[in-house]
Formats: C-alpha cells, sequence, structure tokens
C-alpha cells in the first residue's frame, strides 16, 4: 500500500463534516514547550540521593537544583508520554519531537515545576525560562535565565510580550514571531523553536 496517498487525519475529519453538512473548525496545533533551558548549566544545591523521578525528588526542598523554578532532569515527562514525543538530552533536558506531540497534555500535568505549556505549532518564538527569581539572583545560579531586564518589551512591535514577577511572558495571540526579542535577549533566554 502506498502510505502517500492515505488521507490526513485532517482530510478525513473535513469529508466527515462535509457528509454530515456540518463546518469544520480547524484548531490550531499546538505542541508542548518546556520553558528551562539550564539543565547541567545549573549547579546543584545538595546531592539528592533518592528516587529518580522528578514528582519525588520536587518533595525534598523542590529538588537538588540551585534554581528552584528550573527543571530537575529525572525524565517524568519522557516517561509519561504516550507517544514517544520527548526524549532526554545529554544537558539533562526534556527536548520534545514537535511531529510525535499530540498536545495531550500529560508532560504538562506530570511536570513538578509546570515547566510545559502548549503553545501554538506556527508560534515559533518562546521563553527558555521560568524563574521569577530577581534577575540578580538568577544570573549567580543560570546562565541562560531571565533576569527581568525588559529589552524584549521595549522593542516587540506588536507588544506581546512582558516581564511579570521577574519573567518575561509572551502573548501569543499578539505575537507574530518576529523574533526582535530573541535578538536582543542578553541571556539568550528567549529563543527560536528549531
Amino acid at each position: 500500500m502506498d502510505c502517500s496517498l492515505a488521507p490526513t487525519e485532517e482530510a478525513v475529519k473535513k469529508q466527515i463534516a462535509k457528509l454530515l453538512g456540518q463546518d469544520l473548525e480547524t484548531e490550531v496545533k499546538k505542541v508542548a514547550t518546556l520553558h528551562c533551558f539550564g539543565g547541567l548549566k545549573v549547579k546543584d544545591r545538595f546531592i539528592y540521593d533518592g528516587i529518580k523521578e522528578c514528582v519525588a525528588a520536587n518533595l525534598v526542598l523542590g529538588g537538588p537544583k540551585a534554581c528552584v523554578f528550573g527543571c530537575l532532569g529525572f525524565g517524568d515527562c519522557a516517561r509519561v508520554c504516550p507517544f514517544g514525543a520527548i526524549k532526554m538530552s545529554d544537558e539533562g533536558l526534556p527536548v520534545v519531537d514537535e511531529k510525535k506531540c499530540k498536545a495531550c497534555n500529560k508532560c504538562v500535568d506530570i511536570c513538578p515545576k509546570k515547566l510545559f505549556s502548549l503553545i501554538p505549532l506556527d508560534k515559533k518564538v518562546y521563553v527558555a525560562c521560568s524563574s521569577q527569581d530577581i534577575g540578580k539572583e538568577t544570573r549567580l545560579i543560570c546562565p541562560v535565565g531571565c533576569i527581568a531586564c525588559r529589552k524584549c518589551e521595549q522593542v516587540c512591535p506588536e507588544d506581546a510580550i512582558h516581564v511579570v514577577d521577574n519573567l518575561a511572558i509572551i502573548d501569543y495571540n499578539k505575537c507574530t514571531s518576529c523574533g526582535k526579542c530573541v535578538e536582543v535577549c542578553p541571556m539568550k533566554t528567549i529563543r527560536v523553536k528549531r
């Protein structure tokens, strides 16, 4: 069987809607996005010798990482993904395969640090940090954390990014993925998805 001739899931939905005399409301595909880029770049506060799971490690003083907002790196998200869309990198961070991700929300639910969100696939810019520490403290523990400098706010032509609680937040209803915030971010915290 030639798989290239097989109908896409979207095409099947459109045909069913047509047969039922209904309009198909197209939904923008979303993918899981990790809001942390620290990984092994962030020092540990203590040696953790417990169960190698994020949920368990988080119960011990918020986990061993110096950044209490960052990824613990034990891969609970990868284990719960039913589509095999998340793999752990050599940097100790989960990497999402956007082609496999079905936005099922399991990684969002399992992460004790709430580091995942579902972002529309066509939005390429994201903030790879979740720290709410003041900039000076963030710089001491993470070389790629948001320092709340507000340069992103100042350069955004769409008013789509604002610093709230010491962290840059993107409004995806306004963001056009122009990348100007990426260019000015001194910490390289605001990134473009590959």
